[in-house]
C-alpha cells in the first residue's frame, strides 16, 4: 500500500514535472503535439506557484494558531499581577462611587476560571 503523499509534497513533484516540460526539448516537442505548448506549460507554472503560496500562508497561519494560547499564557501572566495591582488601587479610590465600579467593571470579584 503507497503511502499519501503531503500536498507539499505533490506540488514540489508538480513543479519539478513542469520546470522539466520547459526545459527539455523532447519532453516540450511532446507535449505540444497534444496542445500543451509553452504557454499553457507557463500558466500551469505560475497557478503551481500560486498554490504554493497560497499553502505556505495557510501553514504559516496554523502555525500562528497553534503558538496562540502559548502566547496569550506568556502575556497574561506578565500583565496579570499589574492589572490586579492596579484594579485594587481603582476599587480603593472609587470605593464610594458605585457607578464608576460598576463602569469599570471592577464592583465584583476576578472570575475564576475552571479549565484552560
Amino acid at each position: 500500500m503507497k503511502a499519501k503523499t503531503s500536498l507539499n509534497d505533490r506540488l514540489k513533484h508538480f513543479e519539478t514535472a513542469l520546470d522539466n516540460a520547459m526545459n527539455s526539448h523532447e519532453v516540450r516537442t511532446a507535449l505540444a503535439k497534444s496542445g500543451y505548448d509553452s504557454k499553457k506549460i507557463s500558466e500551469g507554472k505560475k497557478l503551481v506557484e500560486n498554490t504554493y503560496a497560497a499553502y505556505r500562508d495557510l501553514d504559516k497561519r496554523k502555525n500562528d494558531l497553534d503558538n496562540a494560547p502559548i502566547t496569550y499564557k506568556k502575556m497574561y501572566k506578565e500583565v496579570d499581577p499589574t492589572y490586579r495591582e492596579h484594579r485594587l488601587k481603582a476599587k480603593v479610590l472609587f470605593n464610594k462611587d458605585e457607578n464608576i465600579l460598576k463602569e469599570l467593571r471592577i464592583d465584583r470579584s476576578i472570575p475564576n476560571k475552571y479549565t484552560d
